[in-house]
């Protein structure tokens, strides 16, 4: 079986066994899915500031296409916050994870985006 890796210019992320498997398991059972691109504090900095899409952040979008499923772009939910405020309260230090802050500005901006998309569909399969 195929492993994940975005960043390997002959890998076929269509081709990846598993996540083939499971993309496909979701359509055929009607499950709402959202994908979104999570950066790293370095690259949420490095696209406010080149204004082009990391290449993360373009290989979840196109695989959410393929699939037909929904997009949301984590890395618009920092696009709006200065270089300080992302590496001194939104990640953590030393680490590339997200604060609290972090979390909390992810939570708020995905939130806003399900009430204004009506998430999930209408047609969505039982969820329960």
């Amino acid at each position: 079986m195929e492993t994940f890796s975005p960043g390997n210019k002959n890998h076929n992320p269509w081709k990846t066994d598993r996540l083939k498997e499971f993309f496909d398991y979701f359509r055929k059972n009607n499950i709402p899915v959202i994908l979104s691109p999570v950066p790293v504090r370095e690259a949420a900095i490095q696209r406010n500031h080149q204004k082009a899409d990391m290449i993360h952040q373009s290989f979840i979008g196109r695989l959410a296409k393929e699939y037909d499923f929904e997009f949301f772009d984590g890395y618009k939910a920092f696009s709006d916050q200065s270089d300080e405020k992302i590496t001194n309260h939104l990640w953590l230090k030393y680490d590339g994870h997200w604060g609290q802050n972090g979390s909390d500005l992810y939570a708020k901006k995905l939130s806003e985006y399900l009430i204004e998309n009506n998430w999930p569909p209408e047609t969505a399969g039982n969820l329960q």
